[in-house]
């Protein structure tokens, strides 16, 4: 399956369906596009005529994502450390092996894949050691992270699927890269 890359310019086609068949808002045929794309077509549930299909899209389930200890770091900009910064961090700065802040998780974080849409992220209490703190979620240690390393910044949070990795034991893995290859099986048992 190709993966489309998210940050690739896209077109909105607005739609509408007539005898059950995908037409542009106006009853024209769909144009034609060329071979190998993937796309979507976003509907209110009530408009599916198959419950069974609508089950098979929108069910969500949850599993294991991570275990409990799992280690990861929060991907920040290097330029916004200061040499005092970076001084005091110390040994819970993870920035030389992938560019990140280091924590861990303090409880299995678990995810839910729903269907057709992406999967989710469950709350997950983590450890951030140069910080000293806790965090409820991965989201929550991200922002906390980015607010103290990142304190010029607009706004503190992200998608902690390409900002935050985790170690597998030999290298740095995006949590979008495990994510990807979750609902990738289980859209195969389906």
């Amino acid at each position: 399956m190709l993966i489309p890359d998210p940050f690739r310019k896209t077109v909105r086609v607005p739609v509408k369906i007539i005898n059950g068949v995908p037409c542009l808002d106006t009853g024209d045929p769909l144009p034609k596009f060329y071979d190998g794309f993937y796309g979507e077509l976003i509907v209110p549930e009530f408009a599916f005529s198959d419950t069974k299909l609508l089950r098979q899209f929108s069910e969500g389930k949850e599993c294991l994502f991570l275990p409990k200890d799992t280690k990861l770091a929060a991907q920040i900009n290097p330029s916004n450390l200061s040499n005092d910064l970076s001084r005091a961090l110390g040994k819970d700065l993870t920035y030389s092996e992938m560019g990140g802040i280091g924590f861990e998780l303090k409880e299995d974080l678990g995810i839910t894949l729903r269907g057709t849409k992406l999967a989710r992220l469950k709350a997950c209490v983590s450890y951030i050691p140069s910080l000293k703190k806790e965090a409820n979620s991965v989201n929550h240690a991200y922002t906390l992270i980015s607010q103290v390393y990142e304190p010029e910044r607009m706004s503190h949070a992200g998608n902690v699927f390409t900002k935050i990795f985790y170690h597998d034991g030999v290298t740095w893995i995006p949590l979008g890269t495990k994510r990807n290859s979750l609902e990738d099986a289980n859209e195969s048992k389906q």
